[in-house]
């Protein structure tokens, strides 16, 4: 029989990902990688196995777990499911650091100790800040999106099965959004702690508009078919005007 960890000491934080076999700004995730590492985090990284056997010895300290659960048939890449994820995660109680594979992490051990001491009855966000290679660890915190989660495994439970997988858009906004709906709490961290190296954009606007219809589907946010720019919109200020902003 499975128990609900209440204690902090009970439970293990990890940091999980999916790593990309191919990244605009080469290099950038080895960093981040070993930004998550130096704060003390194991990572797990989830792949179709097709990618582990290219990833794996350029990452040694990276565990790969192989899921066959992503979304290549229909965004034509391997994609994994968030879903993948939550599920092993919260099979294995593993208590979370959802982060993209770009993101750098410059905190310290005190701090992810102060975030685990908020995980039990909360869900903690952080903003990434977005700086230039000429001006590194300088810029302001981009709030459109979402780039790390803080998550006990008791919430991955309450998530339902969908489409939305890590490298798409709108999976960072359904995190925070069910947990709302469903009375659970929610925070951003307010100072810095996660940082990302400026790069083009890489999502398609295509892709964008079906994971917003798959969102609305969900949502049953039929007020705005067809207009997946005010529901992403309405959606957005419904996260940060419901969210505390807090200092850890």
């Amino acid at each position: 029989m499975r128990k609900d960890c209440f204690i902090l000491s009970l439970f293990k934080l990890i940091a999980v990902t999916s790593i990309a076999p191919y990244h605009i700004n080469e290099g950038i995730q080895l960093k981040a990688v070993q930004s998550w590492i130096d704060c003390g985090l194991e990572v797990y990284s989830f792949n179709h196995p097709s990618e582990i056997v290219a990833l794996k010895d350029i990452y040694p300290g990276v565990k790969f777990i192989p899921t066959y659960r992503t979304q290549h048939k229909i965004f034509g890449k391997h994609y994994v499911c968030i879903n993948a994820i939550f599920d092993y995660c919260f099979e294995n109680d593993l208590s979370i650091c959802l982060i993209n594979s770009d993101i750098e992490m410059k905190t310290d051990k005190e701090t992810l100790k102060r975030i685990e001491a908020k995980m039990d009855d909360t869900i903690v966000m952080a903003n990434r800040v977005n700086y230039e290679a000429n001006h590194p660890y300088h810029g302001s915190q981009y709030l459109m999106g979402i780039d790390a989660f803080f998550i006990h495994y008791k919430y991955l439970q309450i998530y339902p099965q969908t489409s939305f997988c890590l490298g798409q858009c709108h999976f960072d906004y359904l995190i925070p959004y069910w947990a709302m709906i469903n009375g659970i709490e929610t925070a951003f961290i307010k100072q810095d702690t996660i940082y990302h190296l400026a790069h083009n954009a890489q999502y398609n606007p295509d892709n964008w508009l079906k994971t917003g219809h798959h969102f609305m589907w969900l949502t049953n946010m039929y007020q705005f078919t067809n207009r997946v720019d005010k529901m992403s919109t309405h959606v957005f200020n419904y996260i940060h005007n419901g969210t505390k902003r807090i200092e850890i």
